[in-house]
């Protein structure tokens, strides 16, 4: 699938038809989106640190367009 980024850099699905820049692979598994992981490891006793998450940060291949969630942002798009 094509995608976007907006002036934060949070991609979106391009439009149809659209020659977006970026693709991205993804897969389709119990009627949802996949993009690779939806695991993010972290260390013992540290998982409070990830409550706040709201978005991930992914970076891709732009070869295969495969992704791979490299970090977790909060609602304001700070690292966490």
């Amino acid at each position: 699938a094509g995608i976007t980024l907006d002036a934060r850099r949070v991609a979106r699905l391009a439009p149809d038809g659209s020659s977006a820049p970026t693709q991205l692979r993804y897969r389709m598994r119990g009627g949802q989106v996949w993009l690779g992981t939806n695991a993010f490891f972290f260390e013992e006793g540290t998982a409070e640190r990830f409550n706040g998450a709201r978005y991930g940060e992914f970076r891709i291949d732009r070869t295969s367009g495969e992704a791979v969630l490299v970090g977790l942002r909060d609602a304001a798009l700070k690292p966490l």
